[in-house]
């Protein structure tokens, strides 16, 4: 049984069981603060991907349409960053 110690650690830990468990080249964790503006808190990533831990992302970043999913499910995953999205 793994312990984490505080919420980085159980950030960290989590994004590197999500990613061993789909191969996804890289796997966020999150964090909104009241104004809707992201930080990323935890990253897990393939090599010679480059990193966005602790990138701040403005709430006008974020398209309404995924705000909103962000609100309905907890976790989001995209297959493939490269997709055409539909309308």
């Amino acid at each position: 049984v793994l312990e984490a110690r505080g919420v980085t650690e159980t950030l960290n830990l989590a994004t590197q069981t999500v990613r061993r468990m789909t191969g996804y080249d890289r796997v966020l964790a999150y964090m909104f603060d009241p104004d809707l503006n992201g930080t990323v808190l935890a990253e897990d990533r393939r090599a010679g991907v480059a990193s966005y831990l602790h990138q701040r992302f403005p709430a006008t970043d974020i398209p309404p349409q995924a705000m909103r999913l962000y609100r309905r499910k907890l976790v989001r995953l995209i297959s493939d960053v490269g997709y055409t999205p539909r309308p």
